[in-house]
């Protein structure tokens, strides 16, 4: 038998939030972002999860993470082929670049070394 008990302030830190959705042009993917708040650095950092989903749009699987480490990972951006995505990231300084990440497997590529940071991305319809 479990006990009840009250919210405490850090059970905050143990907390999960969803962010940004982009559901790929096939529409049998959604690359979503999750937000967890870090209690040792206090600080948030952020993931990019892919969801795959059949025909109906009902999920097959189990979602699976597809970037990671300590900073923030955002705004995901399909690539008119479904296969790509772009997204922000402070991976790699204070400012957010743009990424590059193929989602069936391999490591993220920096495309962008702006030195005010990147706000928001696009892909162009031919997917240039």
């Amino acid at each position: 038998m479990s006990t009840s008990r009250k919210l405490a302030f850090d059970d905050l830190w143990s907390l999960q939030t969803m962010g940004n959705l982009a559901l790929s042009p096939d529409g049998r993917c959604v690359a979503l972002v999750m937000h967890q708040a870090d209690k040792a650095s206090n600080e948030t950092r952020s993931a990019i999860w892919l969801l795959h989903l059949d025909e109906r749009g009902y999920a097959i699987s189990e979602p699976r993470q597809l970037t990671g480490g300590s900073k923030n990972d955002t705004y995901p951006v399909w690539a008119p082929d479904s296969r790509h995505l772009l997204f922000l990231s402070n991976r790699a300084g204070a400012k957010n670049q743009l990424w590059l990440i193929d989602t069936t497997g391999g490591e993220p590529y920096k495309l962008t070394s702006i030195l005010h940071g990147v706000s928001e991305a696009a892909w162009s319809p031919d997917g240039r």
